[in-house]
Protein backbone atom coordinates (compact mmCIF):
# COMPACT_ATOMS: atom_id res chain seq x y z
CA UNK A 1 0.00 0.00 0.00
CA UNK A 2 1.51 3.22 -1.13
CA UNK A 3 1.64 6.17 1.47
CA UNK A 4 -0.33 8.35 -0.35
CA UNK A 5 -3.29 6.43 -0.30
CA UNK A 6 -2.49 5.50 3.93
CA UNK A 7 -2.59 9.00 3.94
CA UNK A 8 -5.71 10.32 2.41
CA UNK A 9 -9.11 8.75 1.92
CA UNK A 10 -10.45 8.48 -0.73
CA UNK A 11 -13.28 9.32 -3.24
CA UNK A 12 -14.51 6.92 -5.88
CA UNK A 13 -16.64 8.55 -8.40
CA UNK A 14 -18.50 6.69 -11.00
CA UNK A 15 -18.65 8.22 -14.93
CA UNK A 16 -21.86 7.29 -16.63
CA UNK A 17 -24.60 9.40 -14.89
CA UNK A 18 -22.41 10.29 -12.01
CA UNK A 19 -19.67 12.63 -13.71
CA UNK A 20 -22.27 13.60 -16.15
CA UNK A 21 -26.22 13.31 -16.10
CA UNK A 22 -27.64 10.67 -18.89
CA UNK A 23 -29.63 13.55 -20.12
CA UNK A 24 -26.10 14.52 -21.94
CA UNK A 25 -25.13 10.63 -22.89
CA UNK A 26 -27.87 8.28 -23.02
CA UNK A 27 -26.86 4.45 -22.23
CA UNK A 28 -29.41 3.64 -24.97
CA UNK A 29 -29.49 6.13 -28.03
CA UNK A 30 -25.75 7.08 -27.07
CA UNK A 31 -23.33 4.38 -25.76
CA UNK A 32 -25.54 1.21 -26.57
CA UNK A 33 -26.26 2.73 -30.16
CA UNK A 34 -22.24 3.26 -30.35
CA UNK A 35 -21.42 -0.74 -29.71
CA UNK A 36 -24.35 -1.60 -31.99
CA UNK A 37 -23.16 0.95 -35.02
CA UNK A 38 -19.57 -0.91 -33.96
CA UNK A 39 -20.83 -4.17 -34.70
CA UNK A 40 -21.87 -3.72 -38.17
CA UNK A 41 -19.12 -1.40 -38.72
CA UNK A 42 -16.32 -3.94 -37.70
CA UNK A 43 -18.06 -7.00 -40.10
CA UNK A 44 -19.56 -9.02 -37.21
CA UNK A 45 -22.60 -10.83 -39.21
CA UNK A 46 -25.71 -11.34 -37.14
CA UNK A 47 -24.65 -15.38 -36.55
CA UNK A 48 -21.43 -13.89 -35.19
CA UNK A 49 -23.02 -11.74 -33.11
CA UNK A 50 -25.31 -15.02 -31.95
CA UNK A 51 -23.06 -17.19 -30.89
CA UNK A 52 -21.01 -14.27 -29.44
CA UNK A 53 -24.10 -13.68 -27.06
CA UNK A 54 -24.88 -17.42 -26.30
CA UNK A 55 -21.19 -18.07 -25.19
CA UNK A 56 -21.24 -15.12 -23.05
CA UNK A 57 -25.07 -16.83 -21.29
CA UNK A 58 -23.04 -20.18 -20.62
CA UNK A 59 -20.60 -18.75 -19.54
CA UNK A 60 -21.80 -16.45 -17.34
CA UNK A 61 -19.71 -13.58 -18.47
CA UNK A 62 -21.99 -10.06 -17.71
CA UNK A 63 -22.01 -6.93 -19.06
CA UNK A 64 -22.01 -5.45 -22.37
CA UNK A 65 -17.81 -5.65 -22.66
CA UNK A 66 -17.54 -9.06 -21.61
CA UNK A 67 -19.86 -9.48 -24.58
CA UNK A 68 -17.77 -7.29 -26.96
CA UNK A 69 -15.23 -9.75 -26.21
CA UNK A 70 -16.81 -12.35 -27.31
CA UNK A 71 -17.87 -10.54 -30.38
CA UNK A 72 -14.30 -9.35 -31.24
CA UNK A 73 -13.11 -13.20 -30.95
CA UNK A 74 -15.93 -13.83 -33.69
CA UNK A 75 -14.46 -11.25 -35.96
CA UNK A 76 -10.93 -12.04 -35.42
CA UNK A 77 -10.23 -8.64 -34.54
CA UNK A 78 -8.18 -6.52 -30.72
CA UNK A 79 -10.83 -4.94 -28.35
CA UNK A 80 -8.97 -2.08 -28.62
CA UNK A 81 -10.22 -1.42 -32.42
CA UNK A 82 -13.30 -2.41 -31.47
CA UNK A 83 -13.14 0.91 -28.67
CA UNK A 84 -11.48 2.51 -30.84
CA UNK A 85 -13.96 1.97 -33.78
CA UNK A 86 -17.00 2.45 -30.69
CA UNK A 87 -15.02 6.17 -29.41
CA UNK A 88 -15.66 7.40 -32.83
CA UNK A 89 -19.49 5.93 -33.35
CA UNK A 90 -20.74 7.77 -30.03
CA UNK A 91 -22.03 10.51 -30.02
CA UNK A 92 -20.48 13.19 -27.20
CA UNK A 93 -21.73 16.05 -28.19
CA UNK A 94 -23.94 16.92 -25.80
CA UNK A 95 -21.60 16.39 -22.93
CA UNK A 96 -20.08 20.24 -22.17
CA UNK A 97 -17.14 21.38 -19.97
CA UNK A 98 -18.32 22.37 -16.57
CA UNK A 99 -15.96 24.85 -14.67
CA UNK A 100 -17.64 24.56 -11.51
CA UNK A 101 -17.30 20.28 -11.21
CA UNK A 102 -13.42 20.86 -12.58
CA UNK A 103 -13.19 22.90 -9.42
CA UNK A 104 -15.01 20.77 -6.89
CA UNK A 105 -12.68 18.18 -8.29
CA UNK A 106 -9.60 19.77 -8.25
CA UNK A 107 -10.44 20.37 -4.44
CA UNK A 108 -11.16 16.91 -3.58
CA UNK A 109 -8.12 15.65 -5.11
CA UNK A 110 -5.93 18.02 -2.82
CA UNK A 111 -7.86 16.04 0.33
CA UNK A 112 -8.84 12.56 -1.32
CA UNK A 113 -7.20 10.07 -3.66
CA UNK A 114 -9.53 10.36 -6.36
CA UNK A 115 -10.54 7.13 -8.30
CA UNK A 116 -12.94 7.40 -11.65
CA UNK A 117 -14.13 4.05 -11.57
CA UNK A 118 -16.70 2.74 -14.59
CA UNK A 119 -17.88 -0.12 -16.28
CA UNK A 120 -17.09 1.60 -19.28
CA UNK A 121 -13.83 1.67 -21.56
CA UNK A 122 -11.32 3.40 -20.96
CA UNK A 123 -11.02 5.78 -23.88
CA UNK A 124 -14.54 6.37 -23.04
CA UNK A 125 -13.98 7.92 -19.77
CA UNK A 126 -11.01 9.93 -20.54
CA UNK A 127 -12.98 11.32 -23.19
CA UNK A 128 -15.46 11.87 -20.86
CA UNK A 129 -13.12 13.90 -18.50
CA UNK A 130 -11.30 15.91 -21.31
CA UNK A 131 -14.66 16.63 -22.34
CA UNK A 132 -16.54 17.65 -18.87
CA UNK A 133 -13.44 19.48 -16.87
CA UNK A 134 -10.78 19.36 -19.61
CA UNK A 135 -7.51 17.88 -20.38
CA UNK A 136 -6.00 19.19 -16.68
CA UNK A 137 -7.67 16.16 -14.90
CA UNK A 138 -4.92 14.56 -15.90
CA UNK A 139 -2.42 16.75 -13.88
CA UNK A 140 -4.49 16.55 -10.79
CA UNK A 141 -4.01 13.51 -9.66
CA UNK A 142 -7.19 11.85 -10.56
CA UNK A 143 -6.97 8.18 -11.48
CA UNK A 144 -9.11 5.79 -13.49
CA UNK A 145 -10.20 2.75 -13.42
CA UNK A 146 -12.17 1.17 -16.47
CA UNK A 147 -13.65 -2.08 -17.61
CA UNK A 148 -10.40 -3.18 -18.90
CA UNK A 149 -8.53 -2.79 -15.31
CA UNK A 150 -11.12 -5.30 -14.17
CA UNK A 151 -10.15 -8.19 -16.28
CA UNK A 152 -9.14 -11.45 -14.22
CA UNK A 153 -10.62 -15.08 -14.80
CA UNK A 154 -10.57 -14.97 -18.40
CA UNK A 155 -13.28 -12.28 -18.46
CA UNK A 156 -14.03 -8.86 -17.23
CA UNK A 157 -15.48 -8.09 -13.95
CA UNK A 158 -18.00 -5.01 -14.06
CA UNK A 159 -20.06 -3.12 -11.22
CA UNK A 160 -21.15 -4.77 -8.53
CA UNK A 161 -18.55 -7.72 -8.70
CA UNK A 162 -16.47 -7.39 -5.23
CA UNK A 163 -13.65 -8.97 -7.60
CA UNK A 164 -13.67 -5.73 -9.46
CA UNK A 165 -13.99 -3.86 -6.62
CA UNK A 166 -10.77 -6.13 -5.10
CA UNK A 167 -8.53 -5.52 -7.90
CA UNK A 168 -9.62 -1.57 -7.97
CA UNK A 169 -8.47 -1.56 -4.41
CA UNK A 170 -5.49 -3.68 -5.17
CA UNK A 171 -4.04 -1.48 -7.94
CA UNK A 172 -4.40 2.05 -6.24
CA UNK A 173 -3.22 0.48 -2.61
CA UNK A 174 -6.52 1.76 -0.83
CA UNK A 175 -8.06 1.06 2.12
CA UNK A 176 -11.66 0.09 1.01
CA UNK A 177 -13.05 1.06 5.03
CA UNK A 178 -11.27 4.68 4.19
CA UNK A 179 -13.17 5.42 1.19
CA UNK A 180 -16.39 7.23 -0.24
CA UNK A 181 -17.95 5.59 -3.32
CA UNK A 182 -20.16 7.81 -5.25
CA UNK A 183 -22.20 6.20 -7.74
CA UNK A 184 -26.48 6.16 -9.02
CA UNK A 185 -26.89 2.68 -8.85
CA UNK A 186 -27.96 1.33 -5.69
CA UNK A 187 -26.76 -2.36 -6.35
CA UNK A 188 -23.04 -0.67 -6.82
CA UNK A 189 -23.17 0.87 -3.84
CA UNK A 190 -24.09 -2.25 -2.06
CA UNK A 191 -21.34 -4.14 -2.91
CA UNK A 192 -19.54 -1.12 -1.80
CA UNK A 193 -21.44 -1.62 1.74
CA UNK A 194 -20.48 -4.80 1.90
CA UNK A 195 -16.96 -4.41 1.92
CA UNK A 196 -16.48 -1.73 4.54
CA UNK A 197 -16.93 1.05 1.98
CA UNK A 198 -19.27 4.46 2.79
CA UNK A 199 -21.46 4.58 -0.04
CA UNK A 200 -23.21 7.50 -1.48
CA UNK A 201 -25.94 7.42 -3.76
CA UNK A 202 -26.66 10.17 -6.42
CA UNK A 203 -29.98 10.71 -8.13
CA UNK A 204 -29.73 9.98 -12.09
CA UNK A 205 -31.94 13.23 -12.35
CA UNK A 206 -30.20 15.70 -10.43
CA UNK A 207 -26.52 14.04 -11.40
CA UNK A 208 -24.36 17.16 -11.45
CA UNK A 209 -26.05 19.36 -8.13
CA UNK A 210 -25.74 15.92 -5.83
CA UNK A 211 -22.39 15.30 -6.77
CA UNK A 212 -21.22 18.99 -6.43
CA UNK A 213 -23.08 19.18 -3.04
CA UNK A 214 -21.03 16.12 -1.85
CA UNK A 215 -17.50 17.45 -3.35
CA UNK A 216 -18.43 20.58 -1.38
CA UNK A 217 -18.82 19.29 2.03
CA UNK A 218 -16.38 15.87 1.60
CA UNK A 219 -14.71 16.82 4.83
CA UNK A 220 -17.80 17.57 6.83
CA UNK A 221 -19.41 13.41 6.63
CA UNK A 222 -22.35 14.10 9.23
CA UNK A 223 -24.01 15.45 6.20
CA UNK A 224 -23.95 12.11 4.46
CA UNK A 225 -25.18 8.80 5.90
CA UNK A 226 -24.17 5.15 4.71
CA UNK A 227 -27.13 5.24 2.02
CA UNK A 228 -27.50 8.47 0.33
CA UNK A 229 -27.36 12.49 1.00
CA UNK A 230 -30.03 14.21 2.95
Amino acid sequence: MNALSKSKPVLVIDCDGVVYPTSELDLHSGIIAGFDKTIRDVGITPQQEYRASANAREKNHKGLFNFALFLCAEGGISFDKFTNIMLHNTDYTKITHDKKLKEELKKASKTHKVIIYSNNYSKHIKHVLDRKIGKEWRDMGIDIFSIEDSYKGDKFNPKPSMIGYKIMADKFGVNLKNTYMVDDAPRNLDTARALGMNPVLISENNTFSCLSKFLQTINHPPIFNNNRSR
